[in-house]
């Protein structure tokens, strides 16, 4: 659900990784960086819930 969210997008706007890209490619600024890192942290949070609620087995 987590990735299908990141590549909606709404009308007019961009999905996060191109939003990312575009800022990167035009200016460095450790925002991207943070949300990069954000999202990492974001998904490994989501892996391990799955695996303390049911479990990576059961989950697949």
């Amino acid at each position: 659900m987590y990735t299908i969210s990141l590549l909606l997008k709404p009308l007019g706007g961009n999905t996060l990784p191109l939003a990312l890209f575009d800022f990167l490619t035009y200016e460095f600024k450790p925002t991207a960086a943070a949300a990069a890192t954000l999202s990492i942290l974001l998904s490994i949070g989501g892996v391990a819930l799955v695996q303390r609620l049911v479990g990576l087995q059961r989950a697949f």
